[in-house]
C-alpha cells in the first residue's frame, strides 16, 4: 500500500510506494528533501480511503524497466535512493540544468564561480611549478608535477560531483564537500586512464595506417571517433555512480551504459549543444590578454561538465522529479 503524506514545506499532498518509510523524498512541487513517514499520515475526511484490492498478480517489474517521465505523476516524489531507469527527452535534461538558477539564484552561481575559480588557480599553479622543477629536476621534474596536479583535479572534481548532487537534490550546500573527494580519487583515474588509453588507440591506429593508405586511416578514425563517442556517451554518469552509490570503477560504468539506454540519442544532442557553447566561450576567451588566461578559463568552463554529468545521473535514474512548476 502506498505511504501518503504532505510536504512539510509546500503542503502538496505526496505518495510513494509502500516500504520506502524512512527513506529521504524530495517534493517535486518546491524541491524540499523530507523523511518518508513510516505509515501512511492521517488526512481525515480530505483523503480518499485506498484499499489494496486492485494489486495485481504480475511479477515485479525489472528494476531498469519503470515508467519514462511522461508516465509517472507530477505529484509521486522520488525517493532518494531508489534506481529506476527513466527515459528522459532532450528538454528533461535542460529543464532539470536550469532549476538551481530558479531555486538558488545566488547559491549557485556563487558555487559555480568558486570551482571554477579554483580550477584557474591550479592551472597556474600547475604552470608556475612545471617551470621551476623544469628548469632544477629537468623533465622528470615536469612529470612529477603534473601527476601531483592530475591527482589533485580528481580530487576536486570528485568532491564537485558530491557538491552538484546535493545541489540538484535542494540539500544544504557545504563548500567543505569539495575536499571529500579522496576516498574516490583512485577510480576516477582509473576511468581517466581508460579514456586516454581509448584515444591513445585511436591515434596510434590512424598514424599506423595513415604512412600506407590515407583512406583507410581516414575510416579507420571515423570508426574509432564513433566508438570513442559511444563510450563517451554511455558511461557520462559513471563518476557519478562511483560518488554517490560508492561501488567499483567496473560496476559503475556497466551502470552507466545500463541507464543510458533509451537515452544515448538525448545525451547525445545534449552534449553536442554543451560542446557548442563551450566552442563559443573558447572564441570569447581569445580576448583574454595572455595565453595562459585563455588556456586557464578554458579549463575552467571544461568543470562545468562535472554538473552537466550530475543532471544526466539523476534524470536517467529516476531520482528526482524533472517537470516542476514554475514560481
Amino acid at each position: 500500500m502506498a505511504i501518503q503524506f504532505r510536504c512539510e514545506k509546500c503542503g502538496k499532498l505526496l505518495s510513494v510506494p509502500g516500504g520506502s518509510g524512512g527513506k529521504t523524498a524530495q517534493c517535486p512541487e518546491c524541491g524540499h528533501a523530507m523523511a518518508v513517514p513510516v505509515e501512511t499520515t492521517s488526512f481525515g475526511d480530505s483523503m480518499p480511503d485506498e484499499r489494496e484490492s486492485n494489486v495485481s498478480s504480475a511479477p515485479l517489474e525489472n528494476p531498469y524497466a519503470s515508467p519514462s517521465m511522461e508516465e509517472t505523476a507530477l505529484d509521486e516524489p522520488t525517493v532518494i535512493g531508489e534506481l529506476r531507469h527513466t527515459q528522459v527527452s532532450l528538454g528533461d535534461l535542460f529543464l532539470l540544468a536550469i532549476r538551481p538558477l530558479r531555486r538558488r539564484p545566488v547559491e549557485f552561481p556563487l558555487f559555480c564561480l568558486v570551482m571554477m575559480g579554483l580550477v584557474v588557480l591550479m592551472h597556474f599553479a600547475e604552470e608556475t611549478a612545471s617551470e621551476l622543477c623544469f628548469r632544477s629536476l629537468g623533465f622528470g621534474g615536469l612529470i612529477c608535477v603534473t601527476l601531483v596536479f592530475f591527482v589533485l583535479v580528481g580530487w576536486v572534481s570528485s568532491g564537485g560531483v558530491i557538491c552538484f548532487l546535493r545541489i540538484l537534490r535542494g540539500e544544504k550546500l557545504n563548500y567543505g564537500d569539495l575536499l571529500r573527494g579522496g576516498p574516490f580519487l583512485m577510480r576516477w583515474i582509473a576511468f581517466m586512464l581508460v579514456y586516454g588509453l581509448l584515444a591513445f588507440a585511436g591515434a596510434f591506429i590512424y598514424f599506423t595506417f595513415a604512412t600506407f593508405d590515407q583512406i583507410s586511416a581516414i575510416l579507420l578514425a571515423i570508426f574509432c571517433g564513433s566508438i570513442g563517442v559511444w563510450y563517451l556517451i554511455g558511461s557520462s554518469a559513471t563518476i557519478c555512480f562511483v560518488v554517490d552509490r560508492d561501488v567499483g570503477i567496473v560496476e559503475a560504468i556497466r551502470l552507466s551504459f545500463a541507464f543510458m539506454k533509451k537515452n544515448m540519442l538525448q545525451v547525445f544532442g545534449y552534449y553536442l549543444i554543451l560542446w557548442g557553447g563551450l566552442i563559443l566561450a573558447g572564441e570569447l576567451f581569445e580576448l583574454a590578454p595572455s595565453p595562459s588566461l585563455r588556456l586557464g578559463l578554458g579549463q575552467a568552463i571544461s568543470s562545468a561538465f562535472i554538473y552537466f554529468g550530475a543532471v544526466i545521473y539523476l534524470a536517467v535514474t529516476g531520482q528526482t522529479a524533472v517537470r516542476d512548476s514554475v514560481a
